[in-house]
C-alpha cells in the first residue's frame, strides 16, 4: 500500500514549526518560483504552499503582504 496525501499533510501538521513574517526578500523571490511553476504547468497554488516554498513563513502575513504589494487598490480602481 502507499502513502497518501493526507497521511503526508497530518504529518507536516503534526511537526511543530517556527513560522516567520515574509520579507522583501520574499517578493524578490515570487517572480523566479512563478515562472518554475508556470514550466511545470501549475496555474493556481494556495497562499500555504508559497508560505512552505518560502520557508515556513506565515501564511496569513504573506496573503497581506502580497495583496498590499501586488494588487494595489486605489480608488480609481472603484470608478466615479
Amino acid at each position: 500500500m502507499g502513502a497518501t496525501e493526507l497521511k503526508a499533510e497530518r504529518t507536516k501538521a503534526a511537526k511543530s514549526r517556527r513560522h516567520q513574517p515574509p520579507s522583501t526578500d520574499t517578493l524578490v523571490a515570487l517572480p523566479k518560483w512563478e515562472q518554475a511553476a508556470r514550466r511545470r504547468g501549475i496555474d493556481f497554488v494556495t497562499y500555504r504552499r508559497l508560505a512552505e516554498a518560502f520557508g515556513q513563513i506565515e501564511v496569513a502575513a504573506l496573503r497581506r503582504l502580497l495583496i498590499t504589494r501586488m494588487l494595489p487598490v486605489t480608488p480609481a480602481c472603484f470608478g466615479k
